[in-house]
């Protein structure tokens, strides 16, 4: 394969930026687009020259021309449309959730088991370009602690929101916070959680944990309290401060402040986008990738860690 011939499911904001993306991205070929009402889809097949839309998903996933299908739909109707993907063994990005529950999320990663489709999942700040200069920056120094803050301001959610959808938020949104412990710490070794639910899909959360790679840390979110999310990376040498996730400062030991700034890329593109999608498209062409792709095993593994801090008793 030297080009990806691809579909998009889903025609909302989101799957705009990634169309921006892919238009200044080489050897990728907008073949199809489909949505469920097709008004969006008609816009955008105007705007970024797609050749066809398709009256549904499972239309779109039919046509043998396709060989790769961005999944862009609201987390509700991801697991429907990844598993029909799955099953005609598309290379697939989906955005996150993998599944809006753990149960989905573990029926998802031992399908692919099967039937070993090319999946990448979607967390764009994973691909931060402030990330990837801190992780090079700490390379040589020591991570002490990380304390996470993935408060969810639920009294704006509530306002757009089903209830059926807020009850599962940890999983549609808190998984983006929640995988950072992952990917600045590693794998959870212990965990002690404190929490308190007073509303079908509020919570107070308080967690500290340490890490295989001998990192403790805190995670605290607030769900009805103002604030946003905020990460602190305490290093022998240096304190990294994200706040809000797109910003960091850096702290030395003789109280230097200094800011590290994003590249051009970023600037140019919602962060994370760009090199997300290049990353995707070497993975299925069997070219080096920047980070180690996030998977269907790679998402059990966040899900599993949601669960256990919100719905394991």
């Amino acid at each position: 394969m030297s080009r990806l011939n691809i579909g998009l499911i889903g025609a909302g904001n989101i799957a705009e930026i990634h169309l921006e993306v892919l238009q200044n991205l080489n050897n990728c070929n907008l073949l199809g687009i489909t949505s469920k009402t097709n008004k969006n889809s008609l816009r955008l097949k105007k705007k970024f020259h797609i050749k066809n839309i398709y009256k549904n998903y499972i239309d779109l996933l039919d046509d043998d021309l396709i060989d790769t299908v961005l999944i862009l739909v609201p987390p509700l109707s991801t697991f429907k449309i990844l598993k029909h993907a799955i099953l005609k063994r598309k290379n697939i990005f989906v955005e996150k959730p993998a599944g809006i529950n753990l149960n989905q999320s573990k029926s998802l990663y031992q399908l692919n088991k099967k039937y070993n489709a090319k999946v990448m999942v979607g967390f764009n700040r994973r691909y931060y370009s402030i990330f990837s200069k801190v992780n090079n920056l700490i390379k040589k120094d020591k991570i002490l602690g990380l304390n996470i803050e993935g408060h969810e301001r639920i009294w704006i959610w509530k306002k757009i929101y089903s209830s059926k959808i807020l009850k599962k938020w940890m999983y549609a949104n808190s998984t983006h916070t929640i995988d950072i412990i992952r990917f600045f710490g590693g794998e959870i070794k212990t965990i002690n959680i404190n929490k308190k639910k007073y509303a079908d899909f509020e919570y107070n959360l308080s967690a500290s944990f340490s890490t295989k790679k001998n990192i403790i840390g805190t995670y605290n979110s607030y769900w009805n309290s103002p604030g946003g999310w905020s990460i602190k990376l305490f290093c022998e040498n240096n304190t990294f401060i994200f706040q809000p996730l797109e910003k960091c400062l850096v702290m030395n030991k003789k109280f230097i402040v200094k800011e590290i700034k994003p590249n051009k890329i970023d600037i140019k593109f919602k962060p994370g986008f760009y090199n997300q999608m290049k990353d995707f498209k070497n993975f299925i062409l069997g070219k080096k990738t920047i980070n180690k792709i996030f998977d269907l095993n790679e998402s059990f593994k966040t899900m599993k860690l949601i669960h256990q801090m919100y719905e394991k008793n």
